[in-house]
C-alpha cells in the first residue's frame, strides 16, 4: 500500500513538475509567473518528502518493535538456561558426593571338613550391587576371577570344599549401588580331613554350684570336640517352665551345654550321649526332674518356646539323663506349689554379686522358726 502511494505521489509530482515547467517557461516568456505558484510547488515537494519519510520510518518502527520482542525472549531463555544449569550442577554435586562415599568390606576365614560347603560372606554397611569373587592358589601372588556363572555375584560365596582347596585365599571386589568399588581383605580356607568319632568323656568346671559330666559313645562326637557349660538366668527359665503345660515346679538349677568341633563350629552329637549334672545343693531335694529349653543362654529371656521334660534319674546329688540335643537344661522339683514349693536362699559374703552358698528349702520351713534355725 505504501509503495502504491509513493508511485501515485511520484506520478502526480511528475505531472505537476511538467505542468509547472511549462507554465514557468510560458511565464518567463510572457513574464507572468507568480509567487503563489512557486509556493504551491514547494509545498508539494515537502508533502512528497514527508510521505516518503513516513513510509520509511514505519517499517523501521515495526522492525525495532520486533527486535525488542526477540531480545526480551532471548533474555527469558537465558534466565531459564541459567536456572537449569544451577539445578544440574546441584544434582551433579549430590551424585558426586554420594559416589565418593566408600565402604569397608570384611571377610572372615573359613574352616570346614572335606566334603562340606565352605561359605564366605562379606560384611559391609553399604548397599551391595554385585561382587566379583577372586581366588589365589599360590598364597596371594596371582589371583583369578571366579566364574559368575558358576559361583554367582552375590555377597555370599558357597563352594564344595575338597582337599585341594585347603589353604587357598579368597577376596571379593564389591560394587556398591552408589557406583564405588571396594576390595575386601583376604580370607583363608582351611579344609580338614573328615574326623573319626571316638568315644569321649567331658567334664566342666563348676558353674553356679553345678558340674556337668558327659560320656559320649563312639560315633557320637568327632575327634577334637570340646564342651562349654555356661550359667543361665534362673528367673527366665522359671518363666518358661511356668508357661509350659504339663510342667510345673521350682527351677533349682540350670546351665547351657554346648559342643564345638575342632574348627570351632557349634555341633550336636550324632547319637544320644549320657549327661550327669551334680550339685550338693540338690542332694536333699525329692522327685527331681530335668527339662530342656531349646535356646541358648542369651536367648532364654525372649523365647516363646516351651520346656520339654526329659526322662532322668536321681541319686544322691546327681541327676542323670541322655539326649542328642543340647542347649539349656534345668533341674526342677515337680509339683512344688504352696507350702511344698521350694524357695532359694542365697548367702553372700563381702562380694554381694556372687552367692557363697545356695540352699533350696520348702516354703513351709520358712515360717517354722525352729526349722529355719536348723537350716541356717
Amino acid at each position: 500500500m505504501v509503495k502504491n502511494l509513493k508511485r501515485t505521489l511520484a506520478l502526480m509530482l511528475s505531472i505537476i513538475m511538467i505542468f509547472s515547467s511549462t507554465l514557468t517557461a510560458f511565464a518567463d516568456d510572457e513574464g507572468l509567473i507568480t509567487s503563489t505558484e512557486a509556493e504551491t510547488s514547494a509545498q508539494v515537494e515537502e508533502t512528497v518528502a514527508a510521505e516518503e519519510e513516513t513510509s520509511t520510518e514505519a517499517p523501521k518502527a515495526e522492525a525495532a518493535t520486533q527486535e525488542e520482542k526477540v531480545e526480551a525472549a532471548t533474555e527469558v531463555e537465558k534466565k531459564e538456561e541459567a536456572t537449569q544449569a544451577e539445578k544440574e550442577d546441584s544434582e551433579d554435586y549430590s551424585v558426586a558426593s554420594a559416589a565418593t562415599e566408600k565402604y569397608a568390606v570384611d571377610l572372615a576365614d573359613v574352616a570346614v571338613y572335606e566334603g562340606e560347603d565352605a561359605v564366605f560372606a562379606i560384611k559391609t554397611d553399604g548397599e551391595v550391587q554385585s561382587c566379583q569373587w577372586k581366588m589365589s592358589k599360590d598364597g596371594g601372588h596371582r589371583w583369578s576371577n571366579l566364574s559368575k556363572k558358576q559361583y554367582g555375584s552375590s555377597d555370599t560365596l558357597i563352594m564344595k570344599a575338597t582337599k585341594k582347596y585347603d589353604g587357598r585365599l579368597f577376596s571379593c571386589v564389591v560394587t556398591f549401588t552408589n557406583g564405588t568399588k571396594t576390595e575386601s581383605n583376604v580370607a583363608a580356607l582351611t579344609v580338614n580331613q573328615i574326623p573319626t568319632f571316638p568315644a569321649a568323656s567331658f567334664d566342666s568346671e563348676k558353674v553356679e554350684g553345678l558340674t556337668v559330666h558327659v560320656d559320649a559313645p563312639e560315633g557320637a562326637l568327632p575327634e577334637g570336640t570340646t564342651m562349654e557349660v555356661a550359667k543361665v538366668n534362673l528367673d527366665a527359665v522359671q518363666d518358661v517352665v511356668d508357661m509350659t503345660k504339663g510342667v510345673e515346679g521350682n527351677v533349682v538349677a540350670a546351665v547351657d551345654i554346648t559342643f564345638f568341633d575342632a574348627n570351632g563350629n557349634e555341633i550336636e552329637p550324632k547319637s544320644a550321649i549320657k549327661v550327669e549334672m551334680a550339685s550338693k545343693e540338690i542332694k536333699n531335694l525329692d522327685n527331681l526332674s530335668v527339662v530342656h529349653v531349646d535356646v541358648n543362654a542369651d536367648e532364654i529371656k525372649d523365647t516363646d518356646k516351651e520346656a520339654e521334660e526329659v526322662k532322668a534319674t536321681t541319686k544322691d546329688d546327681t541327676v542323670t539323663f541322655s539326649s542328642d540335643k543340647f542347649s539349656v537344661y534345668a533341674i526342677v522339683e515337680p509339683g512344688s506349689t504352696g507350702e511344698e514349693a521350694r524357695a532359694t536362699l542365697n548367702f553372700y559374703g563381702v562380694d554381694t554379686s556372687t552367692p557363697v552358698a545356695t540352699l533350696y528349702v520348702k516354703n513351709a520351713d520358712l515360717t517354722d522358726n525352729e526349722k529355719l534355725a536348723q537350716i541356717v
